[in-house]
């Protein structure tokens, strides 16, 4: 780490095409923090960050990252809690992955998603919604969203997704989540990939999450192209009444 900090401090002032950093952090935030305020110090336009081991010592995000305006693809895998500034703003961002991280609160949530004016793809995998019960994912220039839910949570957020020109929808999971999509002119290619109904529990569960599965394809019904597992097939049915129209 030492060696990273001299490499970091005798580097000449050359903008960096790649930033990218996989780590434990055990006691190093601040140390790690340093080098991602070095990158954006240097006009980094592609970052990315897996940490881990982050439970030992808490790791916030330095807030000089939230508005670089040079970035243009974010890659994040960590498990930590997203304290967000109150100014978020990354003009040139067009591809934003985040993997694992908890969103504190519906108010700081929906400052990242107002600070992404030309993000044209979005994954959200495996990430922890527990205090937030609305997502308003409002996105002028978004044409890809992938959203894989976290297993391990039981989360009842309710997403609204307002893209109008988004033409590739990626979902599995079990519906953990409702999810509305409004204004999609037309989808060139949509996948909604449920898990197994014995994942899904209790009928009660399975009916619930029939209905959401409802509202979802009601949404991207005008897919050219739309892959659905044999379990999503299962809880159509279901929704049917058992009986295929």
């Amino acid at each position: 780490m030492d060696f990273v900090d001299r490499v970091i401090a005798l580097r000449k002032p050359l903008d960096l095409n790649l930033f990218a950093l996989v780590c434990e952090v055990f006691t190093d935030a601040s140390r790690i923090n340093s080098w991602v305020c070095a990158a954006v110090k240097h006009n980094v336009q592609h970052l990315l960050l897996v940490l881990d081991q982050i439970h030992l010592e808490p790791l916030e995000l330095p807030h000089c990252l939230f508005t670089c305006d040079t970035l243009r693809k974010a890659f994040i895998m960590a498990d930590i809690l997203l304290n967000l500034p109150s100014s978020i703003h990354f003009s040139n961002l067009k591809l934003l992955t985040l993997q694992y991280v908890v969103f504190p609160g519906y108010e700081s949530t929906q400052q990242l998603f107002s600070g992404l004016p030309v993000l044209e793809e979005l994954t959200l995998d495996s990430c922890c919604w527990l205090n937030v019960e609305i997502v308003t994912i409002a996105l002028p220039m978004l044409k890809k969203l992938d959203i894989k839910e976290n297993l391990a949570d039981q989360d009842n957020c309710q997403f609204f997704i307002i893209a109008e020109n988004l033409n590739s929808f990626y979902y599995i999971d079990t519906l953990k989540n409702d999810y509305w999509i409004y204004n999609t002119v037309s989808l060139d290619w949509g996948l909604m990939g449920l898990c197994s109904t014995d994942d899904i529990g209790e009928s009660s569960r399975l009916r619930e999450v029939a209905q959401r599965a409802g509202r979802l394809l009601r949404g991207i019904s005008c897919a050219k192209e739309l892959l659905l597992t044999p379990y999503a097939f299962e809880v159509c049915n279901l929704l049917l009444g058992g009986n295929w129209r």
